[in-house]
Formats: structure tokens, C-alpha cells, sequence
């Protein structure tokens, strides 16, 4: 997925992102998103299968990281 359709999701606010996505963006790998979520750093959602990251935690933590601004 393009860095131009994460950015629209992330300004519409849905869907939840999924790890590679958020990974990719942020310069990260997707072991280290899954090991931050794993320790309650990054907050996820999705009962079984696939957990997700909600727009606004990824927002959040894309600028704890200085990827994006305000």
C-alpha cells in the first residue's frame, strides 16, 4: 500500500491499519510493531486472526516517532 493511501486513512480515521502498514510507514519493522503490541505499547484491536491498529493509536505513535506533526 502507497504512502499516499495511508495518509488519506489516517485523515479519514478508518479503517484500522494493519502492522505491515503501520511498520512501513513509520520505519520499523513489523516483528518490532507486534513485540510493542505485545507489551501494551501499542494498543490493537481484533478479538482473533489478524489485530489491527486503530487510526488514531497509529496517528498517536507516528508522531511519538516524529513521523508526522500534529
Amino acid at each position: 500500500m502507497g504512502m499516499d493511501r495511508i495518509l488519506d486513512r489516517l485523515e479519514r480515521g478508518q479503517p484500522p491499519l494493519r502492522v505491515g502498514e503501520l511498520a512501513e510507514f513509520a520505519g520499523y519493522d513489523p516483528i518490532t510493531i507486534r513485540k510493542l503490541m505485545r507489551e501494551g505499547v501499542v494498543a490493537s484491536v481484533g478479538l482473533t486472526g489478524e489485530k489491527r491498529i486503530p487510526v488514531a493509536e497509529a496517528r498517536r505513535i507516528l508522531v511519538e516517532l516524529r513521523v508526522l506533526t500534529d
